[in-house]
């Protein structure tokens, strides 16, 4: 950046000042969006649905907001003007964050939703949108300004938008890393405010120096904020805010449950609630398991355990603390594996715990794995089990929807022993919304059914499914299990051989079999296509009373060849349109037309091709962030800790695929400078110049999405080289957007100035606009993008379906600007 000494007085010193600002925006920004992704998986019970509602509701915030702040900064013809507005919308970016995260701890309150009820979807998107739009609005307002007092301070020219761009990339990097390794395993989340309060308002206060005399007003309020923020932080004032505000959330689940503990862990919050003596452990807010609960336990273990003749080596997948693990260690287990992800929540719960229960987890027989239990059964081929019991949560997250997909059940079979037992549940309360509940854990027997060929299914309101290779172990006998359970001298003061009499009614036993046997299920739930969580959602949706249940229903019963059909039909009356407005033009050689056609008209396609391209890309680049943590959940089980990075890398790569492009843009914008003959074949042709860049991004959008699939399909079960395989297409979805985002800067500026019509933007308002719209459709596309990919196509269509339908959209940008080169 060259800096016009005559422009300003000690630029230098600002331009530094300006620069450091932006970067502070695009930290900002990765900070807030990562804490609301934390809050919001806390507050709704972990469910990625969250995610597309979250980024949809922030994107489409601050495209408003870029329209804004391009509209004004128009208008705005002084530098004072433009740094006013611009240190306005950066402090009430930054003294929005504290009050959104206030408000979204304590929102269930203001909406009446009854404690231990789930939200309704409509609830989220309300609240989504109410808390999350206003921050990011200015976030967006802030673009457009940015990019033209650097205008105004560089001789940077179009090029101002692409540097404002990288640097906010930069930002989102830096904030991203000090996140994920520095902030989150040490401080709370209004601490981590207060400490990027801190550095925003000291950014501040430098860019107000270096104006001198101008904005003293501003400088006082700058440094009271800072004042602030600081003593928040040294007194521990903000801890305790944090802790107040924890309190009042849990409020908001549970009022008749004490709040004993909260804490972040790396994989999620954490809290244990007491009641009358008993406790209770919560994960994001979902209920996971009660303690003590001895008759409880001991119900689901025996009945488990008695399912082997003789369980010598055992797999304990999640929900072992309590007494579970206390009553399995009475049959003859030799080695007991429990594997449990989250080793602050046995550290949590231990403090709890009784005597025996604690000198359970400590046996000698028993070792704990604190990995994720897909990545442990996967990745443990040398070690064979007797008997595996899954004993997760129902799947009503995409997370947990990875323990009932046909690929985990074949991973488990192949740990099995010959003649060893298969253990799965999912509640399944038959006689309530039958055809709904009757669905989501029919899809649990069906993936069940394709991988083992004998299956027995307990009735209740929780059902148990034990599965083998071999007829003859799993046996519902009431003789043989009481012969079992008295063979092996089993002590317990809450179960006995009689209460299998009491679980196993053969009446029961054949109604519950006859139920799922005859249920239609088209599809089976695997990794790609989670038709289980997909199923849960419209169960989710018929519990909380919202229409949304009937309306994921009809998605689901649509056939993927309609979610193609708008593509199209948008394609053929775009072209049709075009086709109907040049026919109407005057096609005679006049002033201002090129072979016959009006300037016009080019100067209208080029534009709504630019916005269509750079909406596409942004589009994609996040339909592609969200399908990739989709994957990320499925190889590694949590997002939780890594969303921080994960935005952070995404943002990186838009940074610099902008510098790419910026270089293209510096490389040939002396073009714009020679004083040509024929101004209309100059316009033409460096219109098609920047159209066929576009057309390469596009032609590369919509080549690499169906190789997703293929490569999601193929990836190794390895946590270095999956987690590498991850943050590579998670980089390339972002160069791959931030390279079109200059370039359609670029081709929607040359076709506004260049409008002989509309010559006179050439004077100032050209770079305003231009930055205004540009960030604006970035945005629009994007939000598009969450809602669809978060909300529909990945749940419904799963990951390839959802694959495929991005590519057509950016196949149909695509036309358009092929359309556009042919026939200009």
């Amino acid at each position: 950046m060259r800096i016009e000494q005559n422009s300003l007085q000690n630029s230098n010193r600002l331009l530094i000042s300006l620069v450091f600002s932006t970067i502070m925006i695009g930290v900002y920004a990765t900070i807030a969006q990562t804490l609301m992704f934390r809050e919001f998986l806390a507050v709704f019970y972990g469910n990625e649905l969250c995610i597309g509602l979250i980024l949809g509701a922030w994107l489409f915030g601050v495209a408003f907001g870029a329209w804004i702040g391009g509209r004004i900064s128009s208008e705005t013809a002084s530098l004072d003007g433009c740094l006013h507005w611009f240190i306005t919308a950066f402090i009430a970016m930054s003294v929005m964050l504290p009050v959104q995260t206030g408000l979204l701890r304590v929102f269930r309150g203001f909406l009446d939703i009854p404690t231990g009820q789930a939200a309704a979807i409509s609830s989220v998107i309300f609240t989504a949108s109410a808390i999350i739009i206003p921050a990011s609005i200015a976030i967006g307002f802030i673009f457009p300004l940015a990019c033209v007092i650097f205008s105004k301070a560089t001789s940077a020219k179009s090029r101002g938008i692409g540097n404002v761009y990288i640097l906010e990339g930069v930002g989102s990097l830096i904030a991203g890393v000090i996140f994920t390794f520095l902030l989150a395993p040490r401080y709370l989340t209004f601490e981590i405010i207060a400490i990027f309060n801190i550095v925003n308002f000291i950014a501040l206060f430098f860019l107000l120096i270096c104006l001198k005399d101008r904005l003293k007003k501003t400088r006082f309020v700058v440094c009271a904020l800072l004042a602030i923020y600081t003593v928040l932080f040294l007194s521990s004032s903000a801890t305790g805010i944090d802790k107040f505000l924890a309190k009042k959330r849990w409020a908001t689940f549970n009022d008749s449950i004490k709040l004993v503990e909260s804490i972040d862990s790396k994989y999620g919050n954490i809290v244990i609630g007491e009641k009358d003596g008993q406790y209770s452990a919560f994960v994001n807010g979902q209920y996971d398991f009660s303690f003590p609960d001895e008759y409880g336990n001991a119900q689901i273990s025996h009945l488990v355990m008695n399912q082997h003749p003789d369980p010598q080596n055992v797999l304990l997948v999640g929900g072992g603390l309590g007494s579970l693990i206390n009553e399995m260690l009475k049959h003859p287990v030799r080695a007991l594996d429990y594997v449990e992800l989250d080793q602050e929540l046995i550290r949590l719960t231990k403090k709890y715990l009784g005597t025996d229960d604690v000198n359970a987890l400590s046996d000698k027989r028993v070792a704990i794995h604190n990995v994720d239990g897909r990545f442990f059964i996967k990745s443990s081929k040398a070690r064979k089990y007797d008997m595996i019991f899954s004993n997760t949560p129902d799947p009503s997250t995409a997370s947990l929807n990875r323990f009932y997909t046909v690929e985990f059940f074949r991973e488990a079979k192949a740990r099995l022993r010959k003649g060893g037992v298969f253990v799965a549940r999912a509640d399944a309360a038959l006689n309530y919304f039958g055809a709904d509940v009757a669905a989501y854990a029919g899809s649990v027997y069906h993936a069940l059914t394709a991988v083992f060929p004998y299956i027995k299914i307990s009735p209740g309101s929780t059902n148990y499914f034990f599965c083998s290779n071999d007829k003859n172990t799993v046996n519902f006998d009431l003789d043989v299990l009481g012969k079992r359970h008295r063979e092996r001298n089993i002590e317990s003061d809450y179960f006995s051989e009689y209460n299998f009499y009491t679980i196993l009614q053969p009446e029961q036993v054949a109604a519950v079999k006859e139920r799922y046997q005859n249920l239609k299920i088209s599809g089976l739930n695997t990794d790609h296509q989670p038709l289980t969580y997909f199923f849960n959602l419209v169960l989710w949706g018929r519990y909380t009373g919202s229409r949304f249940a009937d309306f994921f229903r009809l998605l689901g019963a649509i056939d993927i060849i309609y979610y193609f059909a708008p593509i199209f039909i948008f394609l053929l009356f775009r072209l049709a349109y075009i086709e109907i407005i040049k026919n109407r033009a005057n096609y005679s050689a006049s002033a201002g037309a090129i072979r016959g056609k009006p300037l016009n008209l080019i100067s209208r396609c080029a534009r709504f091709n630019s916005l269509a391209a750079i909406s596409s890309l942004g589009f994609t680049g996040i339909a592609l962030e969200i399908i990739i943590i989709f994957e990320f959940q499925n190889v590694f089980g949590y997002i939780y800790e890594k969303i921080g990075l994960v935005v952070a890398i995404f943002m990186f790569g838009l940074a610099l695929g902008a510098v790419f492009a910026n270089r293209i843009v510096k490389k040939y914008e002396t073009l714009e400078e020679l004083n040509l003959k024929d101004e209309g074949l100059f316009v033409n042709n460096n219109l098609k110049f920047w159209t066929k860049r576009l057309l390469a991004v596009e032609i590369f959008a919509a080549l690499l999405l169906p190789t997703i699939p293929f490569i999601f399909k193929v990836l190794p079960y390895s946590g270095t080289s999956s987690l590498w395989i991850l943050f590579l297409l998670i980089a390339i979805a972002g160069i791959m957007t931030g390279f079109g985002f200059p370039l359609g800067g670029k081709l929607f500026m040359k076709a506004k100035l260049q409008n002989i019509e509309n010559s006179h933007l050439k004077q100032g308002s050209g770079l305003s606009i231009t930055a205004g719209m540009v960030d604006a459709a970035d945005h629009f596309g994007a939000f598009i993008g969450a809602v669809l990919t978060g909300v529909i196509l990945a749940p419904i269509l799963g990951i390839s379906g959802a694959c495929f339908v991005i590519a057509a959209v950016n196949l149909t940008v695509a036309v358009l600007l092929a359309h556009f080169i042919i026939r200009r």
